[in-house]
């Protein structure tokens, strides 16, 4: 059961969760917590500017900023702000810039994850602009004619081959394992993951 902070919970006992959870004083904090907010804004000038440079150093400047941020920030700050709102309009108004800073840090750096392209497939994380998830299992979109999808946890390229019920096969090969016909040209794309070219 989640533990509620009802309205008469002191502004010190709402502090003293703060630096449980994080091991900072609520100023510390904030501090913290801007600074990673300003970063998350350069990292969104710099996917807005890829034009400019190659998509290997952008992606390469950006993705070890977002694997940072996810590992050293995003766990505490979620669990944080999720406490927080616990708290309802009771935590006086130094938490509630708080909450409103982790608000700004966490939406900013999603942006950031959601232009990069990365993706929940199941328990692992992959990015839909150069990989596709079937069911699971992730596969590079590099080697395949340009469009491809997915025929149950399998990718195939939709231009060279078919899902036949589950199975990948040559375009050429008929498709009649249970009287069925091969599935038209539009049919096999009409699903596919298109691969995005920065």
């Amino acid at each position: 059961m989640r533990r509620v902070i009802n309205s008469f919970t002191p502004y010190v006992q709402i502090t003293a969760i703060i630096e449980d959870i994080t091991g900072e004083s609520t100023e510390e904090l904030k501090r913290d917590v801007e600074e990673w907010t300003e970063l998350a804004k350069e990292q969104l000038r710099t996917i807005a500017s890829q034009t400019g440079t190659s998509p290997e150093e952008w992606r390469s400047i950006v993705e070890e900023n977002l694997n940072r941020w996810k590992a050293d920030a995003e766990p505490k700050l979620r669990q944080l702000g999720e406490r927080l709102a616990e708290a309802g309009d009771s935590a006086g108004e130094g938490v509630e810039e708080l909450k409103r800073l982790l608000d700004v840090a966490i939406n900013n750096w999603d942006e950031v994850q959601s232009n990069m392209g990365f993706t929940s497939c199941m328990d692992s994380t992959y990015n839909h602009n150069v990989q596709i998830c079937c069911e699971g299992n992730i596969y590079s979109k590099y080697g395949f004619w340009g469009v491809n999808a997915c025929c149950d946890d399998r990718a195939y390229d939709v231009f060279k081959q078919q899902c036949c019920f589950g199975e990948v096969l040559p375009e050429e090969t008929p498709c009649n394992d249970q009287g069925g016909e091969s599935a038209s040209q539009e049919d096999r794309t009409e699903n596919a993951d298109i691969p995005f070219e920065p």
